[in-house]
């Protein structure tokens, strides 16, 4: 270890805040994690501190921990139209392409996928729908910004509500309800959660 990233380690260690960001900041300079340790591939620091953002099959996750619910990764956006068009669902036994959402397109959320038609895409990538409790952990945990939210847009949880509808949860306002498995709604998308953290 180099002197200055010693003296630097030295003095957050006392609990000086200024020397803690100068050291996080060298840290990030040198490619390193919010504490100091190497990043696997496809791994970067958020810009929230303690934070990270993981690249898996095209989407950017970002890392949840909390006391309640065991660490997740959560897409940091909604499914796009583009990324929801390019992948393929089992139809009658036979595979075809899913045909475009007449809701949106490109970059757009996917508005008016069925809830079995987001379990499948999610499916596909090994990954799944989040959770109520996931939901509100990863609103809690990413205050400022790092989760994209989109005014009137809810979004498909993993949950039932017990009246054989599944739970949509509105990530900007944190409102939930539930909906029918097979409506398409042009208020409702969805992203995806990977269970475990990835290996370092």
């Amino acid at each position: 270890m180099d002197v200055r990233l010693r003296d630097l380690e030295r003095a957050a260690s006392g609990g000086d805040e200024r020397a803690l960001l100068a050291l996080e900041q060298e840290w990030h300079r040198r490619g390193l994690g919010w504490h100091g340790e190497s990043l696997p591939s496809g791994l970067r620091r958020a810009d929230e501190r303690g934070l990270y953002i993981w690249t898996d099959r095209g989407f950017s996750l970002v890392l949840v921990r909390v006391t309640a619910t065991p660490a997740f990764w959560i897409a940091r956006s909604p499914v796009s139209c583009s990324e929801y068009d390019a992948y393929k669902f089992p139809i009658n036994g036979r595979e075809r392409d899913r045909p475009a959402s007449p809701f949106g397109d490109g970059d757009d959320a996917p508005r008016g996928a069925t809830w079995g038609s987001a379990v499948g895409f999610c499916q596909r990538g090994g990954l799944r729908l989040p959770s109520i409790v996931e939901w509100h952990a990863a609103v809690e945990r990413t205050r400022r910004g790092l989760l994209v939210a989109i005014s009137g847009l809810s979004e498909w949880c993993f949950d039932a509500d017990g009246r054989g509808r599944r739970m949509i949860f509105d990530p900007s306002d944190q409102r939930r309800s539930s909906a029918i498995e097979s409506e398409r709604q042009p208020t409702i998308g969805f992203r995806p959660v990977k269970p475990d953290p990835p290996a370092s």
